[in-house]
């Protein structure tokens, strides 16, 4: 399912690839001790942000998907799974689990025991993103079953 996932987001467009939830999961079913989500708030009109942090994401699926990292977008109203399995939860029931107001941008990274691991006002790169993840235990014990 990762690599079809994948796939999407490669070869579709952003839209494409983000269609309306069409699964009726919680959040931490689908998500927890699974992935690491990133996910990106933005309010409708605050492009400038999202696309940045969109631009910073492109091209490092392959490193986020070996760190079982999923990008999931709250844009206004409406949730797009951009590289992510689909859950039924709805923008209102994101913004207040993590606490973000509709009027804000935010990207939060959310480690697999479902905890806010960071909470960033403004876009980040993969970089920081990739050098927390890499820091955390569950990722390094990760790294050494797998021979790295």
């Amino acid at each position: 399912m990762r690599r079809s996932l994948l796939a999407l987001s490669l070869t579709g467009s952003l839209a494409a690839a983000a269609a309306p939830a069409q699964v009726s999961q919680d959040w931490d079913e689908v998500y927890a001790w699974h992935y690491r989500p990133l996910v990106i708030f933005a309010p409708t009109g605050d492009r400038a942000a999202l696309e940045e942090q969109r631009a910073k994401l492109y091209g490092n699926e392959k490193a986020m998907e070996e760190r079982d990292m999923v990008w999931v977008e709250v844009i206004g109203d409406n949730v797009r799974y951009v590289l992510s399995p689909q859950t039924g939860t709805d923008a209102d029931t994101l913004r207040e689990r993590f606490d973000v107001s509709e009027e804000e941008f935010a990207v939060l990274l959310i480690g697999k025991d479902a905890g806010v691991k960071l909470r960033s006002p403004e876009p980040v790169t993969t970089d920081t993103v990739f050098a927390l993840i890499d820091s955390m235990p569950m990722r390094r014990q990760e790294m050494r079953e797998q021979g790295r």
